[in-house]
């Protein structure tokens, strides 16, 4: 677009000179008589006129052309940034691991009152951090549609990179849900949603979920009589739930559920560190200030 206009203007330049002072070279004539003298003069000051006119106008475009690289340059930088925090980014995942020993999903003693009995679910989740990136405020979210089942909690303490910790969830499901629940567990097994929200240092957020399928063991018949019991017995037989008895089900990851993706459109206010997070335009200008010190 630029070549086009700027060929015009050049044309606009040649035609209005040729049309003024006509086309050619310049000449005299033999008699050297004072009009033609300066007929020759006029015309070489047109010819001056339009290559200066011509000269002048690739100067504009060379200053078009400078303008344009600057700002380009000033886009890859901001451009540079934005990758470079996104490069900088948590890698969390639940562990919820027959393999792991603490990683344990299981139901405690049930509670029932007014009719209505209540199972209360532990999930100990052991997280780990596979990247060399803290992660921070992070966010574990537990979901079980099904069952009605839905948990949101927040880790305090930010992951550092290569490590890891164990968090304890309590949750419960009461009424219809907690029979629905242990139909489930007892048959085909309930799918656990496990979701982790985290932040990085450089302000963008990171969301890793994974679905895993709990169910009762069936090798042990002990486990059925119990949740058939807390859901079918009017009070729960202390016999079968001495000493603080508990049913540990079984676990395992739903292959391809996994998902790992940055929270579009999502980024943290602040830090404790006060650093200021800005937006595309105060960092666009405060690279022009640093190209113009």
């Amino acid at each position: 677009m630029v070549v086009v206009l700027w060929a015009l203007s050049h044309l606009g330049v040649r035609v209005a000179a040729t049309h003024l002072y006509g086309g050619g070279a310049c000449a005299i004539g033999e008699s050297k008589k004072t009009d033609d003298v300066e007929r020759y003069q006029q015309c070489l000051l047109a010819k001056n006129e339009a290559q200066g006119a011509f000269g002048d106008s690739f100067g504009a475009v060379n200053a078009l052309f400078t303008g344009l690289a600057l700002a380009g340059l000033v886009l890859t930088l901001v451009m540079h940034s934005e990758g470079a925090r996104r490069v900088a980014k948590p890698f969390v995942i639940p562990a919820l691991d027959r393999a792991e020993p603490e990683a344990r999903v299981s139901v405690g003693l049930p509670n029932r009152a007014a009719g209505q009995v209540t199972l209360p679910i532990e999930v100990v989740l052991p997280i780990r951090n596979e990247s060399d990136h803290p992660a921070l405020n992070l966010t574990i979210i537990l979901s079980a549609p099904g069952a009605r089942l839905e948990v949101d909690r927040v880790v305090d303490l930010p992951i550092a990179g290569r490590s890891g910790r164990v968090t304890a969830i309590q949750s419960s499901v009461s009424g219809d849900a907690a029979s629905d629940f242990v139909a489930r567990v007892s048959a085909e097994g309930l799918e656990l949603s496990v979701e982790l929200v985290c932040e990085s240092v450089e302000g963008v957020k990171w969301r890793s979920s994974v679905r895993y399928l709990v169910r009762v063991d069936p090798a042990r018949a002990v486990d059925l009589d119990l949740l058939r019991q807390a859901i079918d017995g009017p009070v729960a037989e202390p016999a079968l739930w001495a000493g603080n008895a508990q049913v540990d089900l079984l676990f395992a990851a739903v292959p391809g559920s996994w998902s790992y993706q940055e929270v579009a459109g999502v980024r943290a206010r602040s830090h404790r560190d006060g650093r200021d997070k800005r937006g595309f335009w105060q960092r666009l200008l405060s690279v022009i200030s640093w190209f113009s010190k």
